[in-house]
């Protein structure tokens, strides 16, 4: 864990180090949204049935494809201790962290507009809690960015998750922050749907997100310099 000196806080001795959890806990669930707003099959299948005026069904698949983030951020947080027990692993993952984010960064920005269907083609059989789970597990790609940020975290902000409660911290806000961003999906498709159709065309939030993770990258960069 990151050893804080104690003239930095004022409160208690280790009264810092009981509220790092916390603050593990809301950077993980602010990257979490943040990587949400990334148009993908449960964030498309929520705008979806919110749009069409079926709230409830939405809140339902959100907190279904929400699930998911658990079971994987559970998987990075073991791949992280595995690779931790590897000699000079640190040296070649703190530059391979560099090359995941600005791969990751770029081919965001270059991601085409996706448009967000309207028609309710889906059918109605399906529970929209299991659809929305099925839809989460089918996401290869969540262990391989929660294991980067796992990286990143220890790399450049000196916050190892080596313990019960910091990863519990880092696995509940990687549900929670998905979850509360796609609530917040459909709270705004409820006020306002005809923006919602007409800033995604505009203003596509995968070019802020790709943005978002070439600067992490750079900053990882000038550190090295």
């Amino acid at each position: 864990m990151v050893n804080l000196p104690l003239k930095t806080c004022r409160l208690r001795p280790y009264s810092c180090f009981r509220l790092l959890p916390f603050f593990i806990f809301l950077l993980t669930a602010f990257i979490s949204a943040l990587g949400s707003l990334q148009l993908g099959p449960v964030n498309g299948s929520v705008l979806r049935l919110s749009l069409n005026g079926r709230f409830r069904d939405a809140r339902w698949l959100a907190l279904g494809g929400s699930l998911p983030e658990f079971l994987y951020a559970g998987i990075a947080i073991s791949g992280s201790h595995w690779l931790g027990q590897i000699t000079q692993a640190g040296r070649y993952l703190d530059w391979a962290i560099v090359l995941i984010f600005l791969v990751m960064g770029i081919r965001l920005i270059r991601t085409k507009p996706k448009s967000i269907p309207t028609e309710d083609t889906k059918p109605r059989s399906v529970l929209p809690f299991w659809q929305g789970l099925g839809l989460g597990l089918l996401n290869p790609q969540l262990p391989l960015f929660w294991l980067s940020i796992l990286v990143w975290y220890k790399m450049s902000l000196g916050l190892e998750i080596d313990s019960s409660i910091s990863s519990a911290a880092f696995v509940l806000g990687t549900g929670m922050g998905a979850f509360c961003q796609l609530l917040g999906w459909v709270e705004i498709c409820r006020r306002y749907q005809n923006r919602v159709l007409a800033l995604s065309q505009k203003q596509p939030p995968e070019i802020w997100i790709g943005a978002f993770f070439v600067v992490l990258a750079l900053i990882q960069i000038i550190k090295h310099l």
